[in-house]
């Protein structure tokens, strides 16, 4: 018989929760198949059950019905500590989760342990000595515990701490937003387990009652916050573990782990494409691709290696690999990580790209130069109405020439000058492009700013570039052309990105052809170049702005292309204004050297 009382209903009450709660994450398992869902709903039923069979044991009036609970008691407290194991491993993904050979596993002790509790043979769980029942207090027994019993314990005990430590460990590695609901997580779990210690040592601080079940209403309050105030249930943490290894495997690079004696312990999809043999794992590098090997050993250089590798499809690819010793602890070496990208693609395009650039730029010269001899021979024998227009044609034949020389020339400069960026003193290099562009232009009148004492990153290009610009402003501003025109420049000529007229004016104005000036900042230096010209076309800035040509946007030279790429390869901007009242201003943004 039962007689509820007020511990009866206070636990019976909170075991109605975590049967609420086991209902709900069932339900979410069925319209979201999120990973723990029924592991989560399995601990809330088993927590569940201890809880209530506890509420009704503390209203037993009498020796069966209080032997007969304290038996069924057993049943929830041997579903809580694995269902809560299994829950942590789901949840965290830690080592991909579980299999069911582990769940068969997990239930052998307490399937023997049940078994033994409701049959009790020799005592080998525990002796029943006395039970005291119908009394003024809480029914109660004296029990002699048995090695099962002890054994028991320390299951029970050893899968929550488990458990918790595995969630403790996701806790330091998961990003914050995760945090709140972990530690939601592990006060559930050291809430029941603190008060389940009590009983266990046969101390109880309450005559008749566990605290452990009593424990359980701050467990379900917590695992309440975790699932809707963290949504537990609905947004599944992402481990260190499972990004790394899902970034792994989508990504486009090969990835080969070595371990210290050379042998293939992990490769991704990409490295088995790339390297094109089967089952490379638990193989010697060697045996495998031996150009690898030799890339592994570091090579010549410490830099990436590019190899031409082959694999089982006779396919040949250009593989760029690099090699990077793999340590823990205290420097111990314990083997390679090999990174293959594959650059076949990309060679191949260079080689084409390298053979039309020089078979057209030599074709173009050429025959240029062909037309440019056959015209001044034939200038004598024309009219004055065909002469000119041959010289329309000449002038574009020379413009051809230019291009070609200045395409051999930007080749030239800025191969490799990504990784040759340094320090720059800014005065003598402007000072330079300016006399460069005054020779060229005796008429001309260019401001500078008197001194410019600070030092940017560039680097051979920078003075180069500043001329072109300076150039560009002086060729197409307002008032530049004067009777006796440009002299020939040292090196390439104008920037061909805007619109060429003679610049001629009616009165010959003294105003500036080209103003420069220069801004200072903690972080940048900024040089910037107006002009009183026509502006530069909405079509060039919108080929700069995308990075590429298209049949409808095109510039009609090199000149601004190449600025762009130097500014770029410093680290960093060109960007255009207007001018007040006409003309353009180039600013060319660098970083300052510290």
């Amino acid at each position: 018989m039962i007689s509820l009382n007020v511990f009866s209903i206070a636990l019976i009450s909170v075991a109605a929760m975590a049967f609420g709660l086991a209902a709900y994450a069932l339900r979410e398992a069925r319209r979201r198949s999120v990973p723990g869902a029924v592991e989560f709903a399995t601990l809330s039923l088993g927590s569940g059950l201890w809880v209530g069979i506890h509420g009704l044991r503390v209203g037993a009036t009498t020796r069966e019905s209080f032997l007969l609970l304290v038996n069924a008691e057993w049943v929830g407290i041997l579903l809580v500590a694995p269902a809560w194991f299994l829950f942590v491993l789901a949840y965290t993904g830690a080592r991909g989760g579980y299999s069911w050979r582990l769940v068969a596993l997990l239930s052998v002790q307490p399937v023997v342990t049940l078994a033994l509790v409701w049959t009790n043979p020799d005592g080998v769980f525990r002796v029943v000595e006395s039970v005291s029942v119908g009394g003024p207090g809480l029914p109660t027994a004296t029990l002699d515990h048995g090695p099962l019993y002890l054994v028991t314990i320390l299951y029970v005990y050893a899968l929550v701490i488990a458990g918790s430590a595995v969630l403790v460990r996701a806790t330091v590695r998961v990003p914050q937003l995760y945090r709140g609901r972990t530690v939601a997580l592990l006060a559930a779990a050291t809430a029941p387990l603190l008060g389940s210690l009590p009983a266990v040592l046969d101390a109880p601080l309450v005559v008749g009652l566990r605290l452990g079940p009593v424990a359980f209403a701050v467990s379900l309050v917590a695992l309440a916050v975790a699932l809707f105030g963290h949504e537990l249930l609905r947004v599944v943490p992402i481990s260190p573990t499972v990004a790394t290894e899902a970034v792994v495997s989508e990504m486009a690079a090969g990835v080969v782990v070595l371990d210290a004696n050379g042998e293939i312990t992990q490769t991704n999809p990409a490295a088995d494409r790339i390297i094109g043999v089967d089952d490379t794992v638990g193989r010697r590098l060697e045996s495998v691709q031996p150009e690898l090997a030799v890339a592994r050993d570091g090579g010549d250089d410490e830099d990436a290696q590019r190899l031409l590798l082959s694999g089982d499809d006779d396919r040949e690819r250009y593989v760029d690999v690099e090699s990077t010793p793999v340590y823990r602890g205290r420097g111990l070496y314990v083997g390679q990580l090999l990174t293959l990208q594959d650059v076949t693609d990309q060679v191949l395009r260079e080689q084409r790209l390298n053979v039309l650039n020089r078979v057209l730029r030599h074709n173009v010269r050429h025959e240029t130069n062909l037309i440019l001899g056959h015209g001044e021979t034939i200038s004598e024998e024309l009219s004055p109405a065909q002469r000119d227009r041959l010289e329309t044609m000449l002038s574009s034949a020379e413009q051809l020439v230019d291009w070609s020389d200045r395409a051999r020339f930007a080749e030239r400069a800025l191969d490799g000058v990504d990784d040759e960026r340094r320090e720059v003193p800014l005065a003598p290099t402007l000072d330079s492009a300016v006399e460069r562009v005054r020779d060229a232009y005796p008429d001309a009148t260019v401001e500078v700013p008197e001194c410019v004492d600070v030092v940017v990153l560039g680097h051979g290009t920078l003075e180069w570039a500043l001329f072109e610009l300076v150039d560009n402003a002086v060729e197409h501003g307002s008032t530049v052309l004067r009777s006796n025109g440009r002299k020939d420049a040292t090196g390439p000529g104008s920037t061909d990105g805007g619109v060429a007229h003679d610049g001629a004016t009616d009165d010959g104005a003294s105003e500036p052809d080209a103003t420069v000036t220069v801004e200072v900042d903690d972080d940048t230096v900024t040089v910037a170049i107006a002009d009183t010209g026509p502006g530069i076309p909405d079509a060039e800035r919108r080929v700069l702005a995308a990075d590429e040509e298209t049949p409808l946007d095109h510039g009609s030279g090199l000149g601004l292309w190449l600025v762009n790429w130097m500014a770029l390869a410093a680290g960093g901007e060109v960007t255009f204004a207007e001018n007040d009242p006409q003309g353009t201003v180039v600013r060319v943004t660098l970083p300052r050297a510290n």
